[in-house]
């Protein structure tokens, strides 16, 4: 499936990495492009707003996202959801898919940039160290000072 098939009664939640442009996947910006309703998370990046199509609607997301993304596909607007940060990295978030789920409405979701690329990348550094068998292992950000 390509974003080129968003279609009415949808709601993809499309993250954006870092919550910068630079963050947004190629397939989530296809999907941008062909929404109806944009739901906002607040950390997004301005620039990131003016790739929203000008005939579409864009609303800052609240603690209630999911249900009014819900209202909206089920009254036939493609919708998409535009995460700051990775679309199913925390409980909420994960919470929010299942809600949409079970709601029946069509639902994809699209990763931004890895976060753990983003942050190597803003600290010119490598994200993954192979070990003495050769098996890469995610660096972590915690007791760095």
């Amino acid at each position: 499936m390509d974003a080129a098939d968003l279609e009415p009664g949808c709601v993809w939640l499309v993250g954006t990495g870092d919550g910068s442009s630079g963050g947004l996947s190629v397939a989530g910006w296809r999907a941008l492009q062909q929404a109806d309703f944009v739901l906002v998370d607040a950390g997004i990046a301005p620039e990131l707003l003016h790739l929203v199509p000008a005939g579409a609607v864009a609303e800052t997301a609240s603690a209630a996202a999911a249900r009014r993304a819900i209202e909206l596909a089920m009254t036939g607007w493609r919708v998409v959801r535009l995460k700051a940060g990775d679309p199913v990295a925390a409980a909420d978030d994960i919470a929010e898919a299942r809600l949409l789920a079970e709601a029946g409405v069509g639902l994809r979701i699209l990763p931004g940039a890895a976060s753990i690329a983003a942050a190597a990348a803003a600290l010119t550094a490598e994200g993954t160290r192979r070990s003495p068998r050769h098996h890469p292992a995610a660096f972590t950000m915690s007791g760095m000072g």
